[in-house]
């Protein structure tokens, strides 16, 4: 019979169309595409287009890939004490395409592991996520000095996964140093006793 060809077009990534015959006069086209997009097939016979050719066909991005997301932002990088700080998650499937995170479960973390004279249980690392699409947005505020491990999971396939820069080390100083703002000497029998005052807004330990 005449020559039937089927051809693609589209912005995105996409092999070409593998066309099979099913039986008299009816044939299956198929296309393996990896980059999310609206795609064009269009279909020859003889050359001349066919009426409702080309047919449009939108491929969808697959499911949450943790391997392929992705983090950012200010929260990964070493701060100062009582200054707010965040961290972007970007979702993508495993072939890099955007993933909206709606419903998607996902935790956010921030752990200290190292303080200079801090108690890990007096300072307690509060972390707000929101969302926004493919991104999760989550924040946080480091009320003493030490170092801190950044951590995110997002549910991948049927479990929760680390995205990529989970683990990421941060450390926390002040953006001043405490300052002797006082001091008052005291007689004792003991001794000498120096009383004196720290110009800073954090509790101190000794």
């Amino acid at each position: 019979g005449a020559p039937l060809s089927v051809t693609l077009e589209g912005m995105g990534r996409a092999s070409g169309v593998v066309l099979r015959s099913k039986e008299f006069s009816r044939f299956e086209a198929s296309l393996y595409a990896t980059i999310a997009a609206t795609y064009k097939v269009h279909v020859h016979l003889s050359s001349v287009p066919l009426e409702g050719s080309p047919v449009l066909v939108q491929v969808s991005p697959a499911g949450v890939y943790a391997p392929s997301c992705s983090m950012h932002g200010s929260g990964l990088h070493d701060t100062f004490i009582d200054e707010p700080v965040g961290v972007t998650v970007e979702g993508r499937d495993q072939y890099g395409n955007s993933v909206d995170l709606t419903g998607v479960p996902f935790e956010a973390q921030v752990e200290g592991i190292s303080f200079a004279g801090f108690d890990r249980q007096t300072s307690p690392v509060a972390v707000t996520v929101s969302m926004s699409g493919s991104e999760r947005r989550f924040n946080y505020n480091l009320t003493a000095p030490g170092t801190f491990e950044v951590t995110a999971w997002v549910m991948s396939g049927r479990s929760m996964q680390m995205v990529p820069g989970s683990g990421t080390r941060v450390s926390s100083t002040w953006r001043r140093a405490p300052k002797v703002s006082s001091a008052v000497l005291n007689d004792a029998l003991d001794g000498m006793v120096v009383t004196f005052e720290i110009a800073t807004d954090m509790a101190c330990s000794t």
